[in-house]
């Protein structure tokens, strides 16, 4: 298998194993659920435009996208399985080079760490839209500044439609 410069040997053994964590995976799924059915997190152009989220008619998808359209991988109808799968996950977790994660997995040089989803992308949508409903009035409910291990930064001066508190209530019935 021949390399390309995003999926060399040592751009996959650097990639953050540093998990998203359950608040950035309630947010997400939270921002998703905004959108109108089939947009939310993908590239769209053509030929291979990588691995997208999108909402569905009943919940989430994550998609491999190509010219524009995609070919659904896991789908996701209820929070409470999505925040388990996204809270896992990690950039390395999700280049497609990671065994424990099959429905991911590629053997493409092409395809391994092009055009994932990657925590950076996660953070910068999410800060997005808090940056969005501060500027509409809205307050500010979620993230400033994406939580990492360096700089826990998360706002809840309004809570979510659903937070943490009821993330954990839910699961621990």
């Amino acid at each position: 298998m021949s390399s390309y410069l995003w999926s060399t040997p040592e751009v996959i053994v650097g990639l953050s194993r540093e998990r998203f964590g359950v608040e950035i995976a309630l947010q997400l799924w939270n921002e998703l659920q905004k959108k109108p059915v089939g947009e939310g997190m993908r590239h769209s152009h053509r030929d291979y435009c990588g691995i997208g989220l999108l909402k569905t008619e009943s919940g989430v998808g994550l998609f491999e996208i190509c010219d524009g359209d995609g070919f659904q991988k896991v789908h996701w109808t209820h929070i409470d399985s999505f925040v388990r799968y996204w809270a896992e996950q990690s950039d390395h977790g999700l280049c497609g080079a990671d065994p424990e994660h099959p429905e991911l997995l590629t053997d493409s040089a092409f395809k391994l760490n092009n055009q994932r989803i990657h925590r950076k992308w996660v953070c910068e949508l999410l800060e997005q839209s808090a940056a969005r409903r501060v500027a509409d009035g809205q307050g500010c409910r979620g993230v400033e500044k994406c939580p990492t291990s360096e700089s826990p930064r998360v706002v809840k001066r309004h809570p979510a439609p659903f937070g943490l508190r009821w993330w954990r209530a839910y699961m621990d019935r």
